[in-house]
């Protein structure tokens, strides 16, 4: 088994990134992929759950969430922690005709 996989609570889209994921850390381009291993506390009663945590080969922390289509609590969440943790970078991930589409919320930046 691998290290981030669980694919009995994964829908078939996510099964189907993390085995892209899994591709990406083998070519060195990631370093780990986890899938729903942290959780964010947006406010009282309100948390989110994003599908996968990932380092990159640079060391940047990213957040992916993957979604055939976006409900608009969803959509809200992932702006919202967007927004209160500007040092990580959230990406919404569709699959288009066969190919990933990323669709970053806020671009990574340090915080002091």
């Amino acid at each position: 088994m691998l290290v981030g996989y669980d694919a009995d609570r994964m829908n078939k889209l996510e099964e189907r990134y993390a085995g892209h994921l899994e591709a990406q850390r083998r070519a060195g381009r990631i370093v780990f992929w986890r899938y729903e291993s942290v959780k964010f506390r947006l406010a009282d009663l309100t948390w989110y759950t994003p599908d996968f945590y990932l380092m990159r080969a640079d060391g940047g922390i990213e957040i992916h969430e993957t979604k055939g289509w976006m409900e608009d609590d969803a959509n809200v969440k992932i702006k919202t922690a967007a927004e209160q943790f500007p040092e990580l970078l959230f990406v919404l991930v569709k699959l288009d005709k066969g190919e990933w589409r990323y669709k970053r919320y806020r671009e990574r930046r340090e915080v002091a």
